[in-house]
């Protein structure tokens, strides 16, 4: 799921001017049709794509991005080996069935638009749908996300945010300060059960 949601104008705040020489990170892929694909994991896991050299993971337990070709892909971390399916110029993450209760690949939301920070939520907790609160704009920037999935969000930027995520009306972990820049991304992973959450974040990376 995606939506372009100018919190900037909505809550009245003020966010630094976009500039033509505003560069962003995502790379370009090295055929019109090519996709990307990255993992989370446990930080002691081995995790590669088709036998390609190890993935870094970032501080919210997602690997960098890194490129495949449409159709079959093998997923190895540690011991075991999985196989996806991938379409043509897509961003997708992949999650194991050690942190869902089925292992499942999820189409992120992945724009790389000029003027624009892309932001993609993560609920991998017990919980039935986990909404991504603004405070300083008063607003619901991504909702409801269930257990296992991800929605996402395009934001005008730069811009400096915090965010909470809520269940239920109430408060349950938070990331206070989430600094975009144009045409890139970032991704908030909150986990946790029984009522002991932690929400991370991290900039979308990719493989050199």
């Amino acid at each position: 799921m995606k939506r372009i949601f100018c919190i900037a104008l909505a809550a009245g705040l003020s966010a630094a001017p976009v500039f033509a020489q505003d560069e962003g990170l995502y790379p370009e892929p090295s055929a019109p049709d090519a996709s990307f694909v990255r993992v989370y994991a446990g930080p002691t896991e081995n995790v590669s794509v088709q036998r390609g050299q190890s993935l870094d993971q970032t501080a919210n337990g997602l690997t960098e991005y890194t490129e495949i070709r449409p159709g079959l892909v093998v997923i190895r971390i540690g011991p075991n080996e999985y196989t996806i399916e991938a379409g043509a110029s897509e961003h997708y993450t992949f999650v194991p069935a050690s942190t869902v209760e089925e292992s499942v690949l999820l189409t992120d939301a992945v724009t790389n638009a000029p003027g624009e920070a892309d932001l993609i939520f993560y609920n991998f907790t017990d919980l039935d749908a986990v909404d991504l609160f603004v405070p300083e704009a008063g607003v619901v920037a991504v909702s409801p996300v269930g257990p296992g999935q991800g929605a996402g969000v395009a934001l005008r930027a730069p811009l400096t945010l915090g965010f909470v995520a809520r269940f239920e009306g109430q408060d349950i972990a938070q990331a206070p300060s989430v600094a975009m820049r144009p045409r890139t991304g970032t991704s908030l992973v909150i986990t946790g059960n029984a009522g002991a959450y932690v929400m991370r974040d991290a900039p979308n990376v990719y493989d050199d």
